[in-house]
């Protein structure tokens, strides 16, 4: 999968990671073109990778956690697993399953030492915060992210947002 020669709003962004949850909810093949897309607004804007992990706002986690498990399995470029790879041990976490959630954590540290949510996950499971948090720090979150994608949603993926 090349991500290289897109050009995505962040609206564009959105709608990709918006269409692969479709497409897991239909027990469908991820469209090829939403998943490039979705990779790369993920990658490069961390409003689009709060967006995908505040999705799980609906509590369905056994739906974004599907997601991500088929990202991550889809996706060639180890570096562009991380942001999926850290918000699947978030959701991990969050149902209980410390022990895959600590796994996962370990790979996409391994891939990349220094990405931020990866790091803030390893001080919060380090400091035994009750898995229930996790779900209370997506949702306090979410809202405000959906406000900003839309305020920018014509703005390029590249412009802002990291």
């Amino acid at each position: 999968m090349n991500t290289k020669e897109i050009t995505l709003t962040w609206q564009d962004g959105v709608q990709a990671i918006d269409e692969l949850v479709s497409a897991e909810l239909d027990k469908q093949e991820y469209p090829q073109q939403a998943l490039a897309n979705a990779v790369l607004a993920v990658n490069k804007n961390l409003q689009h990778r709060d967006y995908f992990i505040g999705l799980a706002n609906c509590d369905n986690l056994e739906v974004m956690t599907a997601v991500a498990v088929n990202v991550i399995s889809q996706v060639d470029s180890e570096m562009d697993k991380v942001p999926f790879l850290s918000c699947l041990s978030a959701f991990y976490y969050e149902i209980e399953a410390n022990d895959s959630a600590e796994a996962t954590l370990q790979i996409a540290l391994q891939i990349d030492p220094d990405y931020s949510l990866a790091k803030l996950l390893k001080r919060v499971y380090e400091a035994g915060w009750a898995n229930a948090e996790i779900a209370t720090m997506r949702k306090s979150l979410h809202k405000s992210v959906v406000e900003g994608i839309a305020k920018n949603g014509n703005r390029l993926i590249t412009e802002g947002g990291n």
